[in-house]
């Protein structure tokens, strides 16, 4: 990391490293428990498919799985590296959350309010 990202004087904008590892683990946790829904109503499915046709779908669903336990171990990762990090430690977090498309997710990241943030559309996109 540059020295010109990474700051140890409280330079306005900055926050600890420490809290924004603890904004990216508590997105990665959510997206962990979403995932672990969507895990449970595909099994919830599966069981109203034709055997034939569920070994496909048991298939697919599993890598969801794989999908939820990877979340699951990137929070505990990100858990042990905040715990690690120096405390004077500090960044501005704000030119990598305006990369990201939703406004709200870039809002968390950098521990702002976002009820001023416009809602994410959440429509559903069936491919």
């Amino acid at each position: 990391m540059s020295q010109s990202a990474l700051k140890v004087d409280g330079a306005a904008g900055h926050m600890p490293m420490a809290e924004v590892l603890g904004a990216m683990r508590d997105e990665l946790g959510d997206l962990a428990r979403g995932a672990r829904q969507v895990e449970s109503l595909l099994s919830e499915l599966v069981a109203r498919v034709d055997p034939d046709a569920a070994e496909s779908i048991v298939t697919d669903a599993q890598l969801v799985d794989a999908m939820s336990q990877r979340l699951e171990a990137l929070e505990t990762y990100l858990t042990a590296l905040r715990g690690l990090v120096p405390a004077h430690w500090e960044l501005d977090p704000r030119p990598a959350s305006a990369l990201l498309t939703l406004s709200r997710v870039a809002s968390r990241l950098v521990r702002e309010s976002h009820a001023d943030a416009p809602e994410d559309s959440g429509e559903l996109e069936l491919f």
